[in-house]
């Protein structure tokens, strides 16, 4: 397993070829690359707000001139659906989430593996409770148009 660290400098693309493939050693491609195939699966970019792929990732590409992956034009904002399917809002950020939850919160805050692995935590809380991920929330071309009532159901 090759690990990345910021620290090291790793740049902003070879960020992004690693992320496709480790996405490609594990089954998951983009879903343009899935049309007439029924083994791979599909990919959706999970966050705990829009501000990722909204803005981060975005505003780095721009300031790096790298074309912006398509693969972080959709996401689903797991903090949108957390207020659907727990009908309150997440308060105290993630760390206080995932332990309201009953699990532990590991890592260091912010950090972006660390982030990801504890909505992750949330995200599989939520499945298995029956709540289903099909449709993305947000988009990079809608920025203030939420689809919520059409983005997931419970069920």
């Amino acid at each position: 397993n090759k690990r990345y660290n910021l620290y090291l400098g790793i740049s902003l693309q070879q960020c992004f070829k690693a992320f496709d493939e480790w996405l490609e050693a594990n089954g998951v491609f983009l879903e343009n690359e899935t049309e007439g195939s029924t083994s791979k699966s599909r990919l959706a970019i999970v966050t705990w707000s829009d501000a990722d792929c909204m803005s981060a990732i975005r505003l780095n590409c721009e300031a790096q001139d790298i074309k912006f992956p398509s693969r972080f034009e959709h996401w689903i904002n797991l903090k949108e659906l957390y207020k659907q399917h727990f009908k309150k809002k997440p308060v105290g950020g993630l760390k206080v989430v995932v332990e309201s939850l009953g699990l532990t919160f590991e890592g260091r805050a912010h950090s972006g593996i660390v982030d990801a692995r504890n909505t992750v935590k949330i995200a599989n809380v939520m499945s298995k409770q029956g709540f289903r991920f099909w449709r993305y929330t947000r988009n990079i071309y809608a920025r203030t148009t939420k689809n919520k009532d059409r983005s997931a159901t419970k069920g």
